[in-house]
């Protein structure tokens, strides 16, 4: 499955570089919250439930108009990814807890590469737009609690997964301003062990420019 999605990504990278017209070019940035499913595969409904985590995200980008409404957008950037939990400490005395937590935060830092379809309808000053496209994720490093080193340390470098999302770009005279909300999943695992399966999830939101 995961050279399925490789295809597919570049097949729509090299889609983009052969785009007929430059739209513009710009930068993004912002602030997401991150999570990741954790599925137990030796049980039918085993997961872990972890709390949100938040992250800095910041990519550049290209844009390309193929027809009208229609066009590509291409992205390269830094996003952190991960999550948190908060496990009880318990004695004999106080097996259901003394009221005090062992705090894990998980960080996991990516550089992101996307190719997305842009939909978008232009008007004056406000233009809404919706993209969506498979998105390729390099691991570069990671701040991970010693509870949980040994699953992470098998962690994979590459994954494989997709970006949607919904924005408008307001036009100005000289600049475009943006406002951006992006959901981004893994398809593949991170995990390489065949008892858990563990993907990345994101919500993000971003500002940005565009020349």
């Amino acid at each position: 499955m995961k050279n399925l999605f490789l295809a597919v990504f570049i097949c729509a990278f090299s889609i983009a570089c052969y785009a007929q017209a430059l739209n513009g070019y710009g930068l993004k940035a912002g602030w997401g919250i991150t999570n990741h499913d954790w599925q137990y595969t030796a049980f039918s409904n085993g997961k872990s439930i972890w709390d949100n985590n938040n992250g800095f995200s910041a990519r550049v980008f290209t844009d390309f108009s193929i027809y009208r409404y229609i066009g590509l957008e291409t992205e390269i950037g830094y996003s952190q990814k991960g999550a948190k939990y908060k496990i009880p400490i318990t004695t004999n005395t106080q097996p259901d807890g003394t009221g005090e937590f062992i705090n894990i935060d998980n960080r996991l830092n990516y550089l992101t590469f996307s190719v997305m379809g842009k939909f978008k309808y232009d008007m004056n000053l406000v233009s809404p737009y919706f993209i969506i496209g498979p998105q390729y994720n390099y691991l570069l490093n990671k701040q991970i609690s010693k509870v949980f080193q040994s699953v992470y340390d098998n962690f994979e470098n590459n994954s494989l997964g997709f970006a949607a999302g919904v924005g408008a770009e307001i036009n100005f005279t000289a600049i475009t301003v943006l406002a951006e909300y992006l959901y981004a999943r893994d398809l593949t695992n991170n995990y390489n062990q065949s008892t858990i399966e563990i993907k990345n999830y994101s919500h993000t939101f971003l500002i940005g420019i565009k020349l």
